[in-house]
């Protein structure tokens, strides 16, 4: 069960990392206005997710 868990959070790191690459194009052409606030959210999502992993490895 925690290989799953510890699998599918690296699936999700791999899917913010390219949400910000993406938030950051559109920001330096200025297509979207929002994105700083996406990218903060972002931001906290990935934190969230670094707190499971830690969480299930500390369980080993």
């Amino acid at each position: 069960m925690e290989e799953k868990i510890l699998n599918i959070c690296s699936r999700l790191f791999d899917k913010l990392t390219i949400l910000k690459g993406y938030l950051i194009l559109a920001k330096e052409h200025k297509k979207i206005d929002y994105s700083l606030i996406l990218i903060n959210e972002i931001n906290e999502i990935d934190s969230l997710i670094r707190e499971i992993v830690d969480t299930v490895k500390n369980n080993d």
